[in-house]
């Protein structure tokens, strides 16, 4: 499950072990008399319940700007209505289901800075409904991007220094209480907890510039590169449900200022080393954001494993395809400044 780009904004799509698109979950809904002209939709960040019967995620629906955000709910088939959770001025953001099914963890600044808070989610007559609201985090800095423990009890978040910009990730009981750092930064962002418990992976810049994806154990120790690619930036890992595979969106930016030109996903499967695969639809499309991996299996497992190696061939093969023809009259557009960095 991920989002990709479309004329109306950003949808939630299905994505199969070849990267093909088997189906679209969300459609931006068409804009009120009020709302026409204004900013796309963008569906964005979706997070897969326990048992697979939902997906939260947040959207800029009925929202002034994209960068605004509320969540929602939708069952996985599509055509589903997706469901309301919360509303208000509020940006809610990374919602993240807790084991039991029965609650999500989510950011919002809705005391100001964003903290993180749970809400209890009830399903009635087969619909969900949000419940209770408690906070978790409470501080100056910006907490962000949380990650849940498989035991259920623990958080791990991204810590954003407003001041300075310093990034780092920290764990908190979600019961509340003190947190406690675990790395030191200055760019350590979007966690994922192993499915195992063993091991937060996080995207942290590496010695090239670049952001790759590292490990710690949950006490901050064992640091450690999960994977380093000079190809792409590495943002937003996140496990399969059985650990199988670790999944990222990889980021393409200019060599010429660093501007984001083509985003997809690529996955490293587990006991294949650290190589990187490229999950590219054949119609090629950005994929943006963090994407949600259901249980994989070994047949899935093994199909990543034989997709191309993510290398730059490959990427500039793919963004000729994005670039070419672009107005229509059998011309590529802009082709010769759409190349990986060094």
């Amino acid at each position: 499950m991920a989002t990709e780009q479309a004329p109306a904004g950003g949808l939630l799509v299905f994505v199969g072990a070849d990267g093909a698109r088997l189906a679209d979950l969300t459609q931006p809904p068409a804009p009120t008399a009020a709302e026409a002209g204004s900013a796309r939709v963008i569906d964005r960040q979706p997070a897969w319940s326990p048992a697979g019967d939902a997906i939260a995620f947040a959207s800029s629906r009925g929202r002034a700007a994209p960068a605004q955000s509320s969540l929602w709910v939708v069952e996985p088939t599509p055509g589903s209505r997706p469901r309301s959770l919360t509303s208000g001025a509020a940006t809610d953001t990374d919602p993240v289901w807790l084991p039991d099914g029965g609650s999500i963890v989510f950011s919002s600044n809705r005391s100001g800075t964003f903290d993180l808070w749970r809400m209890e989610l009830v399903k009635e007559g087969g619909a969900w409904r949000a419940g209770a609201v408690t906070q978790v985090t409470d501080t100056p800095e910006h907490d962000v991007a949380p990650t849940v423990a498989p035991d259920g009890r623990r958080l791990a978040f991204e810590r954003v220094d407003p001041a300075s910009g310093e990034r780092s990730v920290w764990r908190v009981d979600v019961a509340g209480g003190p947190a406690r750092r675990l790395t030191r930064g200055p760019d350590d962002r979007e966690p994922a907890w192993s499915p195992l418990g063993d091991r937060i992976v996080f995207a942290a810049l590496g010695a090239g510039g670049d952001r790759d994806l590292v490990s710690v154990r949950p006490d901050g120790g064992g640091r450690s590169v999960v994977v380093a690619d000079n190809v792409g930036d590495q943002h937003g890992p996140a496990f399969s449900t059985d650990g199988a595979l670790l999944l990222a969106s990889s980021v393409v930016r200019t060599k010429a200022g660093g501007a984001p030109i083509f985003s997809s996903l690529v996955a490293v499967s587990e006991g294949q080393g650290p190589a990187l695969h490229a999950l590219h639809d054949p119609v090629v499309v950005p994929r943006i954001g963090r994407a949600a991996v259901g249980r994989c299996g070994a047949a899935f497992s093994r199909s990543v494993a034989g997709l191309p190696r993510y290398t730059e061939a490959l990427v500039l093969e793919a963004l000729r395809d994005l670039c070419s023809d672009r107005d229509g009259d059998g011309r590529p557009r802009g082709c010769d400044q759409l190349r990986p960095r060094d």
